[in-house]
């Protein structure tokens, strides 16, 4: 079952969900050009007649920056669980305003964080389906892959 989605689509939806949830602006979508690895990493996962994921990929500079946003603190003072749970956060929301563009039904799975050196995320038995990647100081990517059938 084939959905439809363009960059300009994702882009506005992740560039509405990060404004809204933490008062930031990304600047302008680069495409899906961005870094292929980051430090942290958070992924929902959709079933149903329609399968895939969000991938969110961000580094250390943007987990802060939306763990302190999220919860009214400083970057300097949040701590790794803040910068997950604000990570997971993001993913669900972009997840979520991504689900009722799909065809048929499906189901939003919790989110996925991971952190480290050179975090690479990507969905085994998965293909790229649209991305788009911000550059400067917020290093952010948001990919969807789709099940191949």
């Amino acid at each position: 079952m084939q959905a439809q989605m363009t960059q300009p689509d994702l882009a506005a939806i992740v560039e509405n969900a990060v404004t809204m949830m933490l008062g930031v602006d990304l600047g302008s979508a680069a495409g899906d050009e961005g870094a292929s690895t980051y430090s942290l990493g958070a992924s929902v996962q959709f079933t149903g007649e329609w399968e895939g994921a969000v991938v969110v990929g961000c580094n250390e500079s943007f987990g802060r920056e939306a763990a302190a946003a999220l919860f009214a603190s400083s970057a300097d003072s949040v701590d790794p669980a803040e910068i997950a749970d604000a990570l997971g956060e993001l993913a669900n929301i972009i997840g979520g305003n991504v689900k009722p563009l799909l065809p048929g039904t499906a189901s939003l799975s919790l989110p996925t964080v991971v952190r480290g050196a050179d975090v690479q995320m990507g969905i085994p038995g998965a293909e790229l389906w649209v991305g788009v990647s911000y550059g400067g100081d917020a290093e952010v990517s948001v990919r969807i892959y789709e099940r191949a059938s």
